[in-house]
Parts: structure tokens; sequence; C-alpha cells
């Protein structure tokens, strides 16, 4: 009897299927095993429930791989893993909608240092207009703290949060989110949204073939790639890198190094204090550069465009001539590297003035109240 394993090749947007002779459905569909499978639609519903608990030891690692379905996992307080599986299955009809449940199985291997579980199909498979339809798998599992995850999934998002330790997410077709996490990350989606929160980690590789990445209060050193989308990092503590091809690149308030660089796009920097975390290095080949900071910021600005201009409202201290696209010296007695070069474009640097809080007047004593 031979098994669909998790094999992810290649993801096809929307597929017109036609059933019941009269109606057709868009589906998503992904390459598995050479395959073209989708995920079920249709009038009849059967479901499966099913929940298994297991002992494992302390920082071991939790392979999950689904085909169709979220992954969820989350930390408890309790030394045992809890897996609970929902299988959903629609069809045209009832006897569709059972074969396809009865055709699919989740296997688990558990051992003292690592639990797998793992969604396989089985027997002939289930077919509509060439395409192979397999049923919403959805796993949700309940770990110690300090568990490794390593969650696979064909179509489906995947959530991993709470005090894990070193995660690893990969999704054909779907949204990677994990949060609160203390260990070192890798997350790769070919198509759909990275987002990372609240994570304190060594290192963070991120790799998004077409999908957005986002960062938000996280301390690691993080290395980012992606092909078509977008870019954004807030709050970051420690070195930032990041490629795009096609899409822009968004840094508000980096508390480290930075490296930005986009093929086709733009890169805005929101800075918000005068001394600058770390060296900062923009570069955009057909684009734009946009920086906001405080009027005192203290930087080494090296600002150049080969076709375009630079505009800058900051005081700076020439080393060499200055022109519509070169500006390059000391801000404000200088301070840390700030290179900004673009190909084909503009740079623009803008001072924002820094408003200065009002000082409230001193509580009056007993005796300035009687004799003002």
């Amino acid at each position: 009897m031979r098994k669909c394993p998790v094999l992810f090749v290649s993801f096809a947007a929307v597929l017109a299927v036609c059933f019941n002779g009269c109606v057709t459905v868009p589906l998503r569909t992904v390459t598995i095993d050479g395959q073209t499978c989708a995920a079920n639609s249709g009038p009849a519903t059967a479901t499966r429930q099913l929940q298994k608990n297991f002992t494992v030891a302390a920082q071991a690692r939790i392979s999950v791989k689904n085909l169709i379905g979220p992954v969820i996992m989350t930390s408890w307080d309790v030394n045992t893993v809890d897996v609970a599986v929902e299988t959903v299955a629609h069809g045209k009809d009832a006897a569709e909608a059972k074969a396809l449940l009865e055709k699919t199985d989740v296997e688990f291997d558990a051992k003292e240092r690592e639990l797998t579980v793992r969604v396989v199909q089985k027997g002939k498979p289930v077919r509509r207009g060439g395409v192979r339809l397999l049923p919403e798998v959805r796993l949700t599992v309940r770990a110690p703290r300090g568990i490794l995850p390593q969650v696979e999934t064909a179509l489906g998002d995947i959530r991993i949060s709470g005090e894990l330790g070193a995660a690893t997410a990969s999704a054909l077709a779907g949204d990677i989110t994990i949060a609160d996490v203390r260990g070192s990350i890798s997350a790769t989606a070919q198509a759909g949204k990275i987002t990372l929160h609240r994570v304190e980690a060594a290192n963070i590789v991120a790799t998004a073939n077409r999908g957005d990445i986002e960062f938000d209060d996280v301390s690691a050193r993080i290395m980012s790639r992606i092909g078509a989308g977008n870019l954004s990092a807030t709050g970051v503590a420690g070195k930032l890198r990041a490629e795009v091809r096609m899409g822009d690149i968004r840094v508000k308030d980096p508390r480290g190094p930075v490296e930005a660089a986009t093929t086709t796009g733009t890169v805005h920097i929101w800075l918000e204090r005068e001394d600058l975390p770390g060296d900062l290095v923009a570069t955009v080949k057909t684009g734009n550069i946009e920086l906001s900071g405080p009027e005192g910021l203290r930087a080494d600005l090296r600002a150049a465009v080969t076709q375009g201009a630079v505009k800058n409202e900051f005081h700076v201290e020439a080393r060499g001539s200055l022109s519509a696209s070169r500006v390059w010296g000391d801000v404000n007695l200088g301070g840390k590297v700030l290179k900004l070069e673009v190909e084909s474009g503009t740079i623009e640097l803008k001072a924002r003035k820094t408003e200065k809080k009002k000082e409230e007047p001193a509580e009056q004593t007993f005796s300035q109240q009687l004799f003002p």
C-alpha cells in the first residue's frame, strides 16, 4: 500500500475544477510527490477527531509534517506532549467525503529524544478533473517548554508560540507565524508571509519566495531574503541583513547594524535615536531611499546616486565637494557609518525637529503658599 510522502515541488494559485456536472470551484493546488493535489470541496462533509499524549525527554525534537491544513504548536506547563487531530473531508456526495476520510491517516513515531507526527495518504487516490483531492487535517500540538519544533506543510499555515526552543518551519503555500520563542529560527515560505514577534535568538534565517516578512521586537542576528514581497523590521536588536529582489524594505528604530538591499523598490528608514546603534548600509538598484531621523542625528554620511539626486535636510560638514547626486561628510560631528547608494532613483534625507518637553512648575512649599 503506497503512501504519499510530503515532498514539496511546486505551487499553482488557482485551478478551476468542475464537479457534479455544473459547479466550478476554484482550488489552490500543490504538487506533492509529482502529483497535483488540492484541498477537497463539496456539499457533503465527513469528520474525524483524534487525540494522543506522549512523554518525551527535555529539549526533545517534535517533527510535524502535514499535507493540507494548519499546524499550531504552543508550549504549556505539563511534561507531556498533547496532539489533537481534526480531519475534515468535503465531497460532492457522502461517499466521496467518506472515501477521502478513510484514505487519510496520521502516523506517530515516539522516541525518547524525538516525536514524529506525519500525515499520509494510502490506497488509490480520489481524483476530480485530473486533480488528486485531499482532506484538510488540522493539527494542534501542546508541548513542554524548551521542546524543539520542526514543522512542514504543503498547503496550510504554521503557528508556533510560547517558550519553545530552536524552531524550523517550512510552508509551500501558507503563512508562518512565530512568537515568544527562545532559540534560533529557520523559516521558509514559498508563497506566504513570515511573521516573527517577541523572539530572542542567536540567529534567524527567514526566506520567502513570494510573500512578505515582518520582524517586530526581535533580538537576534537576522538573515532574510525575499524574491517578490516586502520586508518590515521594527525594533530589531542585533544585526539585520535584508535582501529583496522586487519589493520595499522598511526599517524602524533599529537597535543594531543594518544591511538592506533591494533590486527594485524603496528602502524606508526611520531612526528614533540621535546615535546610530551600528553601521547602516542601504543599497538600491532601481528605486529610492527615504530616511527620516532626529535633527541631532550623528553619523558618517556617505550618500550617492548614479542617476538621480540626493535631497538632504541635515547639517553636513562636507568631505570633498558636494553635488546634487553626492553628499559625503559628517552629520553633527559624525558617528557610525550611514552609507546610502542608489543606481537609478533618489535619496531623501529628512530631519525631524525634536520637540522639547515643557518643564512643569515646581511644587510650592507651605511657606511659599502663605507668603507668595
